[in-house]
């Protein structure tokens, strides 16, 4: 005799049948994991626990994502324009050499720490004027 299971007491249930349907569908239909889990309301690593201790979810889940990685379009070649597109793919077309340009040019080893100017200290106006010709040359 199993005893019926107490509604107030344990964790809330949050990838139900209902949930994992939902999930299954949106994966087969071509939507990201990590899209389809917050669609469902659950987080991105819910299905994968399950999956683990349930083979019947697991091999449901493996069809879904064959299914959409089917559907989802796949880029037909390189995409022009970006920094990534002149280094992998070797392309030299001119949109590609000036997003690879600027990205060098933008690239946080590229650029020269900030100068930090400290003041002077002076006390009489013949100092000062030493300390502005010394800060000119």
């Amino acid at each position: 005799m199993t005893a019926a299971p107490n509604p107030g007491r344990g964790r809330p249930v949050t990838f139900d049948q209902a949930a994992q349907d939902t999930y299954l569908t949106l994966i087969a239909t071509g939507t990201r994991l990590g899209d389809a889990a917050a669609q469902c309301g659950i987080d991105r690593t819910t299905p994968h626990h399950l999956a683990r201790r349930n083979t019947v979810f697991a091999d449901r889940w493996r069809d879904a994502k064959t299914a959409g990685q089917a559907r989802r379009e796949k880029p037909k070649g390189p995409v022009h324009g970006r920094a990534g597109t002149y280094t992998n793919h070797a392309c030299r077309c001119p949109p590609c050499t000036t997003a690879a340009t600027q990205a060098r040019a933008n690239a946080p080893d590229r650029k020269p720490p900030p100068i930090r100017r400290l003041p002077a200290p002076h006390t009489s106006p013949a100092e000062t004027e030493l300390l502005m010709l010394a800060d000119v040359s």
